[in-house]
């Protein structure tokens, strides 16, 4: 999940669309 809040990090426009439906998921 870390793999994810890097992602966020690096791009916060991909946030919503790969954390969010991460954690739903």
């Amino acid at each position: 999940m870390r793999r994810y809040e890097l992602m966020v990090i690096l791009d916060p426009e991909l946030e919503e669309r790969t954390v969010a439906p991460s954690l739903e998921t």
